[in-house]
């Protein structure tokens, strides 16, 4: 057990050591996303899709919204017993943009704040929206929706990265 938890322990130590690099490479002139060399990421910290032993068996759709589909599908994985049901909502993709201004050693950071219904609060975020219009690059997206909540603009964009913010999330496929 202690073995695991150190391992487990290890590897979030470097995941973290990347992070850090990652964001510290941020930091470049004029604060464009610039590397002088990829960073390697260890391949046990990758995200790896691995469908070998999920079989989905049943997928019904339960509801289907403006914006939101939601699914539930019957999955059954080798080795375990029996069938289970596993929820998630189908969205469009979407952008976060992190504008960033000033100087090296003092950067700003822009944050909005807006009401998210399902926390009832006024939340800190970075400007964000989806890919809602057909044929709209992520660049675009990210150009409109920077200018729609800020009345800002950026001179230049780079790609940062890309994740699933949420798990029970899919972007359209």
């Amino acid at each position: 057990m202690a073995r695991t938890e150190n391992r487990h322990r290890d590897r979030s130590r470097e995941l973290g050591t990347f992070v850090i690099e990652m964001l510290r490479r941020v930091g470049s002139e004029n604060f464009n996303f610039q590397m002088e060399r990829p960073v390697d990421m260890p391949h046990y910290l990758k995200d790896v899709p691995e469908l070998r032993h999920v079989q989905v068996t049943d997928r019904a759709e339960v509801y289907q919204g403006a914006i939101s589909n939601m699914f539930v599908d019957t999955v059954e994985f080798s080795g375990e017993t029996g069938p289970v049901q596993r929820e998630w909502l189908q969205r469009h993709d979407s952008v976060g943009i992190l504008a960033v201004r000033g100087e090296t050693s003092n950067p700003e950071a822009l944050l909005i704040r807006q009401y998210r219904h399902p926390v009832r609060s006024m939340l800190w975020e970075i400007p964000a929206g989806m890919l809602d219009i057909s044929g709209e690059s992520p660049e675009q997206a990210a150009r409109r929706e920077l200018e729609e909540e800020t009345d800002l603009t950026a001179d230049h964009f780079e790609h940062l990265v890309t994740f699933y913010p949420h798990l029970e999330l899919r972007p359209n496929a």
